[in-house]
């Protein structure tokens, strides 16, 4: 399988504990969990989305996100990763639309707990689309790596890291498997720091992340940096003739 060319993700800075993302376009403030509410981020993993009209499969245009009937996300397309915010514990209806009235969905989230963070995946091809959900936790004090695993097509792969100045020196770290996520934590702190997902030591296309990929003022490839301490890897299906993916990274606290 080819995968298409790694991009830097386009959500934008959340800093709060286990659902944040950083970008490298804006900025917004801590959303933690509240004690009765769940925090969820949402993602775009699928590489296309399509409704049966007739019997024929209709591409979707310029979608939205909808979530319990609001719109969350104004543009949801692959590779989005919404920032986070906070929920009623509960079980949730998403659904995404066009403009012409194409939609994906409905689909109905697990009973969410509170005090927990989320980010839920919508997955898959036409017509069998779903949604994982990936339950938040701490690497531990440090710095910490995560990796996603949203890729129906690639259900297993390999994670690890690399010196980023040199792109070599690749070390596998761990494994993962779809619906799941990894942690491991990489100590007190790292510089030069890359992450690579693949098979063995070996990264697929577009499957290796510098730090200063994700956020550009990163140029030490370090972590922590600033607020974050925790690189977030999302293994997505490839969307052929995509400029990003199959893998997006973003930082988290």
């Amino acid at each position: 399988m080819k995968f298409a060319a790694l991009a830097v993700v386009l959500c934008g800075l959340i800093l709060g504990s286990g659902c944040s993302g950083a970008g490298s376009s804006s900025s917004s403030s801590t959303i933690p969990p509240a004690p009765t509410q769940s925090t969820i981020r949402f993602v775009e993993a699928a590489p296309l989305l399509e409704e049966d009209v007739g019997g024929v499969p209709i591409g979707l245009g310029t979608s939205y996100l909808m979530v319990d009937g609001a719109t969350i996300a104004s543009l949801f397309e692959y590779g989005t990763i919404t920032q986070c915010a906070n929920y009623s514990a509960a079980s949730h209806t998403i659904a995404v639309f066009d403009s012409l009235g194409y939609s994906v969905g409905p689909f109905k989230t697990p009973a969410l707990a509170a005090g927990k963070s989320y980010s839920i995946a919508l997955v898959g091809e036409y017509p069998r689309y779903s949604l994982l959900t990936f339950e938040e936790s701490g690497t531990g004090s440090g710095a910490g790596l995560r990796v996603y695993e949203a890729s129906p097509s690639e259900p297993a792969v390999d994670f690890g890291s690399f010196i980023a100045s040199s792109t070599s020196g690749f070390a596998k770290l761990g494994s993962v498997r779809l619906g799941s996520v990894a942690e491991v934590s990489l100590g007190a702190k790292v510089t030069n720091f890359g992450a690579y997902v693949g098979k063995g030591t070996t990264p697929i296309s577009g499957g290796s992340v510098t730090l200063q990929s994700v956020n550009s003022f990163d140029g030490r490839n370090e972590l922590p940096f600033h607020n974050a301490s925790v690189l977030s890897l999302f293994v997505f299906d490839v969307s052929p003739g995509a400029l990003a993916g199959p893998v997006f990274g973003v930082l988290d606290r």
